[in-house]
């Protein structure tokens, strides 16, 4: 049985379906994530800022939410108040605060609350892990 209650609409759960495994998870500051084999990201926690990724209307989720909108993930890192997450195809995607560059979408997006791909230098790159600090996000490409 599964003992993570989904929020209704994230997931079936039923005796045709089964609870979706968990491969890996991270925390940030007041916001927790989850990974499940077949790629979908979890969040919940504090949104504040948007690091959920679940849109401007989630401040505070009390059950995981599957974040929508991106391919599938191989793994993710939260920092103070923002998150990234780098896809099976290597991708990386940010979203959350970004007031200090920790997105790398430059400086015109300050604040996300739905996730957004890098490019700029790491466009044509395969990323293989992230990590992220209080107010930084750092990629380790595969070349």
């Amino acid at each position: 049985p599964c003992l993570v209650k989904f929020a209704e609409g994230d997931l079936v759960l039923g005796a045709s379906q089964a609870a979706p495994r968990i491969v890996s998870a991270c925390c940030g500051s007041y916001l927790s994530s989850a990974v499940a084999t077949n790629g979908a990201l979890f969040t919940w926690g504090l949104g504040d800022d948007g690091q959920l990724g679940q849109g401007e209307d989630q401040l505070l989720r009390y059950f995981p939410g599957r974040v929508q909108g991106l391919p599938p993930v191989m793994l993710a890192a939260a920092g103070d108040a923002h998150m990234s997450a780098v896809t099976t195809n290597g991708q990386l995607w940010t979203w959350g605060h970004g007031k200090e560059g920790q997105l790398g979408q430059g400086q015109t997006i300050t604040c996300s609350a739905v996730p957004r791909r890098v490019l700029g230098a790491l466009e044509f790159e395969c990323v293989v892990t992230t990590s992220c600090g209080s107010d930084h996000t750092a990629a380790v490409t595969q070349s």
